[in-house]
């Protein structure tokens, strides 16, 4: 068995607030691999669909995603949101320590398997044991 061992919360702040001044570029440069985005969305539309309630929104999503084009998409994010990610984030950094200390420290110390050649096996004894415990901290 192995015990997973939680960076301290102070640890993860610095980590988040030293990528910051990189993130932009590499955010950047995603975007500009990304190649069918559309398709994908579309593709996606029946999990979308599994999760939502109203028809009428679904409606739009999936004609807003056929009308518009792909160069578009990838223009906006790479123009406005690679420029607003890093501001952002340091936004954003005192929400993301509150929000993730408690998943941070209910996930310090809890027991996995060790890792097996067989993905069904690390599936059941290293990342069943993590979501388990993540729903029982979120109390579902």
């Amino acid at each position: 068995m192995a015990t997973i061992k939680m960076p301290t919360s102070a640890e993860i702040a610095k980590a988040y607030e030293d990528a910051i001044p990189r993130v932009a570029a590499r955010y950047k440069a995603k975007v500009g691999k990304v190649m069918n985005f559309k398709e994908l969305a579309i593709k996606g539309q029946e999990n979308y669909v599994t999760q939502m309630t109203k028809p009428d929104v679904l409606a739009r999503r999936e004609e807003a995603l056929v009308e518009m084009p792909p160069d578009e998409w990838k223009k906006g994010a790479e123009d406005k949101g690679a420029v607003r990610i890093g501001p952002g984030m340091t936004a954003a950094a005192p929400k993301r320590t509150k929000n993730y200390e408690e998943i941070r420290a209910g996930l310090d110390g809890v027991t996995i398997a060790d890792r097996t050649p067989d993905w069904e096996a690390n599936v059941e004894g290293r990342l069943k044991p993590v979501v388990r415990r993540m729903k029982e901290i979120a109390g579902k």
